[in-house]
């Protein structure tokens, strides 16, 4: 626990297959940090050109129920 309290990331193994990790709980309002963490380290990109706007396709009647028809 002292480990993790100093910042330091567990990662608790089965068979030596990861299943979890034990790591600090975020501060309040560090959302912003991690962010920034994560577009220094280069894990994190903005978009590449200008926005387009979201089309959101075209409206098919029934569409979900005809799949699901079909998928059986």
């Amino acid at each position: 626990m002292r480990f993790v309290r100093a910042g330091g990331t567990v990662t608790l193994t089965h068979q030596g297959e990861p299943v979890a990790e034990i790591r600090p709980l975020a501060e309040p309002g560090s959302i912003e940090k991690r962010i920034e963490d994560l577009r220094a380290r280069g894990a994190l990109t903005g978009p590449s050109g200008p926005r387009k706007p979201f089309d959101g396709g075209t409206y098919v009647p029934d569409a979900l129920q005809k799949f699901l028809e079909d998928r059986d």
